[in-house]
């Protein structure tokens, strides 16, 4: 089974992964985090680079260790999800490109949009870290339940509880 915090976790970001088009933003927001980028400089290969880089940095075996099978399903899951959301990015790159032409204005009509999400976008990928980082100090289970001192575990410094708990009560 899934440690109590992990599944947590799991059931927010499928929500934003399904039913929010916000994070499908973080890829072009990484891309855009310099502030002289031209949309058109944007392609298919970066926005594919850049999904790999979120698939191994967040869910790599490399970061987060051995994997339980119950992890490896979710792995393989949400994978394939980042690879179809990419596609999906770059179709709507490409269509949006073309809706804008060379305009300055929309360009920056198009980073103003990017940029407004990035407290939400930077929540999101701060609870797959949280996820990550707090299954390797504590085990959940669910017969077992939640321990008595999970509140003052010690997370990561780029992500934490409160940005978690922020999170879910802006859904």
């Amino acid at each position: 089974m899934l440690d109590k915090f992990l599944c947590v976790c799991y059931n927010v970001c499928r929500k934003f992964l399904f039913n929010n088009l916000i994070f499908r933003s973080v890829i072009i927001t990484d891309l855009l985090s310099d502030i002289e980028f031209e949309v058109s400089e944007i392609t298919k290969g970066d926005i594919a680079e850049v999904a790999s880089d979120l698939d191994e940095v967040v869910l790599g075996e490399a970061v987060i260790g051995e994997l339980t099978e119950e992890e490896k399903r979710w792995k393989a899951y949400l994978s394939k999800s980042f690879r179809r959301l990419s596609e999906e990015i770059a179709e709507h790159l490409d269509k949006h490109q073309i809706e804008i032409g060379e305009s300055k204005e929309d360009c920056e009509k198009f980073r103003s949009y990017v940029r407004r999400q990035k407290e939400k976008l930077d929540l999101v990928k701060n609870i797959f870290w949280t996820s990550v980082q707090y299954r390797i100090k504590y085990r959940f289970d669910f017969n077992i339940g939640v321990r008595k001192d999970w509140k003052i575990v010690s997370l990561p410094s780029r992500s934490g509880i409160s940005d978690f708990f922020g999170i879910l009560k802006s859904l």
